[in-house]
């Protein structure tokens, strides 16, 4: 993955992770880890995190467990997030959950 990034020279990339991560029951410290790796190996390249969107109810994939994790990125991991409270990945609404998703990273990607 790393190897790809650099071959490619991108301007930015976007990290969305952290779901599997809370549903294998692993701590928040390892995704915090994952990421300062990942911007360290990708350097200069800019790195943003998505925020784990709120996902109650989703097995153990639950709010308090997102809310935990992205505010343990935002306050460990010096790099831009791009905040997804108030999207809900549920039918009938997770098409414009994810249409919504698109235009926030549009939006951060462009201001960076």
């Amino acid at each position: 993955f790393t190897r790809d990034i650099l071959r490619s020279q991108p301007d930015v990339v976007v990290a969305w992770m952290g779901v599997n991560d809370i549903a294998s029951n692993r701590s928040t410290e390892h995704v915090v880890e994952q990421l300062r790796r990942l911007k360290g190996d990708i350097s200069p390249i800019k790195l943003v995190f998505v925020e784990v969107p709120p996902a109650a109810g989703y097995g153990k994939v639950t709010k308090a467990r997102t809310d935990e994790l992205n505010a343990t990125v935002r306050q460990k991991v010096d790099i831009p997030t791009i905040n997804t409270e108030g999207l809900h990945f549920e039918r009938p609404s997770k098409s414009l959950a994810y249409d919504m998703m698109g235009d926030l990273i549009i939006e951060t990607l462009i201001s960076l």
